[in-house]
């Protein structure tokens, strides 16, 4: 028996999207990126925010007709296997970036123009500082390895990338006093897929009827807290504390801090930060 069917055109612009468990990867990593960006930006005194909108996949062809041209990109190289990607930006979205690392906050985009050889240098500064951000964003255990390799101009020319393949472009939104503007990442579907997936967790053996508690105990996630000090109010000066309140805790700054595992203690240490985060360095375990 045989039914009769439709049967749609392919169109490669309506590509395939990121597998769901890619999906979740990439979303936690861009969104954590633009956070990375935005406290480059703070530091350099930029007035600006950028916030991650989406991913999604299309064919090279249409993917570099949607960039802006002429735009400056950064080209970048993602991971051991050094996967290239571009951070893409409108030439007067750049040139607003530069003028703002030199004070100057516009309430009206630059035009459209060729940097002078001071104005990539300046942007070379930035590339390097969001490609760090981008390594330090991504969400495992170590940051990725990202290098930024050199500025690209005008990328829908550039031939970066085989015509043959989808690509994943990443779209952030950056807003100035000018108004707001869209910064693209664009890497290959494929790598990106391949990459997003090293990042996900393995996955946990799977059970038997006779398995033992103790081979699953391993297994149970536990708590850990760390106490920053300790300080006893009356119920009076509990409710008087107000916002600005500053509360002088037991312990001193030289004091080690105590960390709880399952409320018990189990280690001292240090608190630190390593890139963005907040950390904690042990220095003792708390014999039982």
């Amino acid at each position: 028996m045989t039914v009769q069917a439709a049967v749609q055109t392919f169109d490669p612009r309506h590509a395939r999207g990121l597998s769901a468990d890619a999906r979740r990867v990439a979303d936690r990593w861009l969104k954590d990126a633009a956070v990375r960006m935005n406290e480059t930006l703070a530091e350099f005194g930029i007035e600006a925010k950028v916030a991650y909108q989406t991913v999604v996949t299309q064919d090279t062809r249409t993917a570099l007709s949607g960039l802006p041209d002429p735009d400056v990109a950064a080209l970048l190289n993602l991971g051991k296997a050094k996967v290239p990607a571009v951070l893409s930006f409108r030439t007067g979205l750049l040139l607003s970036l530069v003028q703002g690392l030199m004070g100057v906050n516009n309430e009206e985009w630059p035009a459209d123009r060729a940097l002078t050889s001071v104005e990539i240098s300046l942007a070379r500064m930035l590339f390097e500082r969001f490609a760090i951000g981008i390594a330090d964003a991504w969400p495992t255990r170590e940051a990725m390895a990202t290098a930024f390799v050199r500025a690209v101009l005008r990328t829908s020319r550039a031939r970066l990338f085989d015509p043959a393949v989808l690509l994943a472009i990443t779209r952030f939104t950056i807003t100035m006093k000018a108004g707001e503007e869209s910064i693209h990442f664009i890497a290959t579907y494929d790598q990106l897929e391949q990459i997003c997936g090293e990042a996900l967790p393995a996955p946990a053996p799977k059970s038997t009827p006779s398995a033992k508690m103790a081979d699953l105990a391993p297994l149970v996630p536990l708590p850990l807290s760390v106490e920053l000090g300790r300080v006893q109010l009356s119920v009076s000066e509990a409710e008087s504390l107000k916002l600005g309140d500053v509360l002088v805790l037991d312990q001193t700054t030289n004091d080690l801090l105590t960390a709880r595992v399952a409320g018990r203690p189990k280690f001292q240490g240090r608190p630190g930060r390593v890139g963005g985060r907040v950390c904690f360095a042990i220095d003792a375990v708390v014999e039982d």
